[in-house]
């Protein structure tokens, strides 16, 4: 089986220990923070908490340090500003139920 390179996307500090690692992504975009100095393993799947985290954490990342004309540009249009939500009106007081059981005699 031949091993896979995984590219590198950045560093963080250790979750543990604190030391600055590099955090490595793999072709499936699992995240992998494991730390050579304490040996705390951190992994993280993509669409995960963990993988949230971790990607929150990220520093010198290499899309980030490239010149602002390389960087890719968001092609996204900005949100129209969101209408006011009007109250849902209350809901009406729910009917007594029916009394249909032996342990329902005793209540008034």
């Amino acid at each position: 089986m031949a091993t896979v390179i995984k590219r590198q996307v950045g560093t963080m500090a250790c979750m543990c220990c604190g030391h600055e690692i590099p955090v490595k992504q793999a072709e499936n975009g699992t995240l992998n923070a494991a730390c050579s100095w304490c040996d705390f393993p951190a992994y993280a799947k993509a669409g995960t908490q963990a993988h949230r985290i971790i990607s929150g954490r990220l520093k010198n990342r290499p899309d980030l340090d490239a010149a602002p004309e390389q960087r890719a540009q968001p092609t996204a249009k900005p949100a129209p500003p969101a209408k006011p939500k009007a109250e849902p009106a209350p809901e009406p007081a729910r009917a007594q139920r029916a009394r249909n059981s032996i342990f329902d005699l005793g209540a008034a």
